[in-house]
């Protein structure tokens, strides 16, 4: 209330500040030119008046607009649906709406070890561990490869037989990089080359594309294949549907039987 009056008085002051100086500048100027004229006497004032009735009305209405908020005291902004999603689920990353579309399904999902290339779609590497256990396969005849522990990967199928890979950057014994998409598939050539009848898992492909290209994975997975086809074995990949764009998710499904993992609701933007 203080502030309302203390901004009237200034306004006020400012106009009749305004109208002094222009009455007197005009005075001035009409004195200096000679003019004696009653009229243009009085038109002076009227002229001081006007101005110093602006000048105080614009000194007045100009705080209307109000202080603009500074950047310290700005409010912040709303966090963004993927920084709700991550804090709600302390971090784990959850399918996108289109995503979990393509992987909610009503009929079980299975493994057959007759199709040479599988797909299952998932977003999270312990699916594939879910499915490999209610298929049955040798645990001796099994190549994994996993973006985590190796040792969970057997406590998850119950056997230590199975061959056990770690997709990593970090170099060490029974680890190989995503970035080298020969190496991979020499692996697995090796496996196959053991006998008939055997099956490779090779969970997250879009890391791999992350660390190469779409095209090299593809490549991969073709040769993958064919050894897969000349041995009668089986190969099961896993892919992130909401990782990739449609036309790269396209190019890496080709010539797959696809399986999709249930997927949980999204939580709403």
């Amino acid at each position: 209330m203080g502030e309302g009056r203390s901004g009237t008085r200034s306004s006020l002051a400012f106009g009749l500040v305004t109208f002094v100086v222009v009455s007197l500048g005009l005075l001035l100027v009409l004195w200096m030119l000679g003019t004696r004229s009653p009229v243009a006497l009085l038109l002076a004032p009227v002229i001081g008046a006007v101005a110093g009735l602006l000048a105080g009305l614009g000194m007045a209405l100009g705080p209307l607009a109000g202080p603009q908020a500074s950047p310290a005291t700005a409010p912040s902004a709303a966090p963004s649906s993927a920084d709700r999603r991550s804090s709600a689920h302390g971090g784990q990353v959850t399918p996108n709406a289109a995503a979990a579309q393509r992987m909610r399904v009503r009929a079980p999902w299975t493994w057959s070890l007759a199709e040479p290339l599988s797909t299952l779609e998932t977003y999270q590497e312990s699916d594939v561990w879910a499915l490999v256990r209610k298929t049955p396969i040798e645990p001796g005849t099994l190549l994994a490869f996993t973006h985590g522990s190796r040792e969970d990967v057997t406590r998850a199928l119950g056997s230590t037989e199975v061959t056990v890979f770690k997709v990593s950057r970090l170099e060490g014994e029974g680890t190989v990089s995503p970035a080298d998409v020969d190496r991979i598939a020499d692996v697995i050539a090796t496996h196959f080359a053991k006998g008939k009848g055997r099956a490779v898992v090779l969970p997250g492909i879009e890391t791999i594309v992350e660390s190469t290209n779409v095209r090299n994975v593809r490549r991969m997975i073709d040769l993958v294949r064919d050894l897969a086809l000349e041995s009668k074995g089986a190969v099961l990949v896993t892919l992130d549907p909401g990782s990739l764009p449609s036309a790269s998710l396209s190019l890496l499904e080709r010539g797959s039987k696809l399986l999709h993992a249930q997927a949980p609701v999204p939580i709403p933007a």
